[in-house]
């Protein structure tokens, strides 16, 4: 049975994680993904805009323009610029695309 976007997200398994989530991405152009630093980055357009850290936590790259929407709900800070996707976003494929779609736009600036 294969394993869904979401139960990719949860069980935390990098492997697994870093292809669902650039398969669930790759609406929104070209998505890409490589092991780095313990980790995996995803990309659009060879930038960087997710990171899946050590521990399987999924982070989604902020600025200004939408770090608020993030510390409203409460979700975590990466060391960097990037935030975790809240869980409760993973249920909802519009909305996933809708935070990714923001992300991937700071990504390209």
């Amino acid at each position: 049975m294969a394993t869904s976007f979401a139960q990719a997200v949860v069980a935390g398994d990098k492997d697994q994680q870093a292809a669902a989530v650039t398969e669930r991405l790759a609406e929104l152009g070209d998505i890409a993904h490589k092991k780095m630093f313990g980790g995996v980055g995803v990309f659009i357009d060879t930038k960087m805009f997710v990171i899946i850290d050590k521990f399987g936590g999924v982070f989604f790259k902020c600025d200004d323009s939408n770090v608020q929407r993030y510390i409203d709900v409460g979700a975590d800070k990466h060391g960097m610029p990037y935030y975790q996707l809240p869980a409760d976003i993973w249920a909802d494929d519009d909305a996933v695309l809708e935070w990714a779609q923001l992300s991937a736009d700071i990504a390209r600036i």
